[in-house]
């Protein structure tokens, strides 16, 4: 039997539907019933493209990662170099705008706390996870095998700059609007300056 186009239309909207109820409601209150009620369609439709819960929360994770990965790699579509590439990838992952929807989002961080607490979901994002550190961690390497950065270890460089990520992610959730832009701005800076100016123990 064939796929059905209507797939590839059906899917994504169930699946932004889902995360709008996280955000409102969070995880533990959403469902596959009131995803339906907010689409305005029945259960069955619903279950027909996703036969559980755990299945859709699954498919979410892919999305939201895919989604912000996208946006980084379209970003930098236009730059030449490997520092111009990690340097823009820096400012967007600091400095806000689409990227502060992602950082403050409930589905989001729903999504990695579920991580915390079920084994085989921690293991999926983990692997995402893993996919991007590794492909920035090689981006590091490209602008110093370019002379755009100092030597060092790419490694440490690129898990240290993540760890500052991590950081200013739980941050943003405490920022008013005008301490999230200056606060971003100030630690894209530090962490390019890491990047460019290297460290000796690093």
């Amino acid at each position: 039997m064939g796929r059905n186009p209507k797939d590839d239309i059906r899917k994504p909207q169930i699946l932004d539907h889902f995360r709008q109820v996280i955000n409102e409601e969070g995880l533990h209150n959403a469902s596959n019933a009131k995803v339906a009620k907010h689409m305005g369609v029945s259960t069955n439709l619903v279950a027909h493209y996703f036969e559980s819960k755990e299945v859709m929360v699954q498919e979410l994770l892919d999305h939201i990662i895919m989604e912000y990965t996208d946006f980084l790699s379209a970003s930098a579509n236009s730059l030449k170099t490997p520092g111009d590439h990690l340097k823009n990838t820096l400012k967007v992952m600091f400095c806000g705008g689409d990227n502060r929807q992602l950082l403050t989002e409930p589905a989001y961080y729903a999504l990695y706390n579920l991580s915390l607490i079920n084994k085989p979901f921690n293991e999926r994002f983990r692997k995402i996870y893993n996919n991007y550190r590794k492909e920035f961690i090689e981006g590091i390497q490209s602008a110093m095998d370019s002379g755009e950065i100092r030597q060092g270890d790419p490694g440490k460089m690129g898990e240290l700059i993540l760890s500052l990520f991590e950081g200013f992610t739980f941050l943003a959730n405490l920022h008013e609007d005008d301490q999230f832009e200056d606060h971003g701005e100030y630690f894209f800076k530090k962490a390019w300056a890491i990047l460019k100016e290297g460290d000796s123990d690093l």
